[in-house]
């Protein structure tokens, strides 16, 4: 099983319609990676794949990404805020 480290994560503000809402994709970085990746669901039924995970209101997008810190064994990312790198981490559970 491959572990997963999360380092960074971002919510992107996305308008594809000027005259539709904005919708919000939170994404996560991977250690040792610069790319960027949107959360997915696995889409139930006949077909096969996935859906992006995506909210309406920003803040939604924010408790998203909160519970996914949460439910890391190890929770070690960067956040950027006011203009400083900040390192959080927690031990094993």
């Amino acid at each position: 099983m491959k572990v997963s480290i999360r380092t960074a994560y971002r919510i992107v503000k996305k308008t594809e319609d000027p005259e539709s809402d904005p919708i919000f994709i939170p994404q996560y970085q991977e250690e040792g990676s610069e790319d960027w990746h949107t959360f997915t669901v696995h889409i139930q039924g006949r077909g096969h794949g996935y859906n992006t995970i995506y909210f309406y209101i920003p803040a939604k997008a924010r408790l998203f990404i909160e519970d996914q810190k949460a439910l890391q064994d190890a929770v070690i990312y960067c956040e950027y805020e006011s203009g400083k790198w900040s390192e959080s981490s927690s031990g094993d559970i």
